[in-house]
């Protein structure tokens, strides 16, 4: 797999010089890299696409971390569907991002919702926590939205109706 490489080198004038460079690993990385911002797409044993960028932690630490592929990656089974779960590591927080992509008909991956097609039912279970659906009221009159929340051991549907207006008022 070949990267591109594009370095801003700033003298009286702004330079851009971009080169061309096989510098993402064969396979897919981890532990520590090199080069700080360089992104990579893989496929696992599945066809499924998976992107990695060589993040700056301190001044000197960098190391690879697996982040949202982006749509538009060829791919080969349409049809085909890829969950995906990643840990969202900030300075301030780690939140679970969950999300899908499917092989369209066009041979590219795009975005897929992991929300039932039906509004699900309160206290009914769910899988993927923090996951936030929209659903129309009756009526047509706004939106209700389901949440996927941990409750004690398990994951189950909250609905919020607070945006459904009120029949007769």
């Amino acid at each position: 797999m070949r990267a591109t490489r594009c370095l801003v080198l700033a003298a009286l004038a702004a330079l851009v010089a971009c080169a061309s460079e096989s510098s993402c690993p064969a396979e897919k990385p981890s532990g520590d890299c090199d080069t700080a911002d360089l992104r990579c797409n893989y496929s696992d044993e599945q066809g499924c696409p998976h992107a990695y960028v060589c993040r700056v932690y301190s001044s000197y630490r960098t190391a690879w971390t697996e982040y949202k592929p982006p749509p538009g990656l060829p791919c080969t089974s349409p049809g085909q569907v890829c969950e995906y779960s990643l840990e969202n590591d900030t300075p301030h927080t780690a939140v679970s991002q969950d999300y899908a992509f499917e092989c369209g008909p066009s041979g590219t991956w795009k975005g897929k919702s992991l929300c039932p097609e039906q509004q699900p039912t309160a206290g009914s279970p769910c899988e993927y926590e923090l996951l936030l659906c929209g659903y129309d009221c009756p009526g047509g009159t706004g939106q209700r939205i389901a949440r996927c929340e941990l409750e004690v051991s398990y994951y189950t549907w909250t609905i919020d109706e607070f945006s459904c207006a009120k029949a007769g008022g």
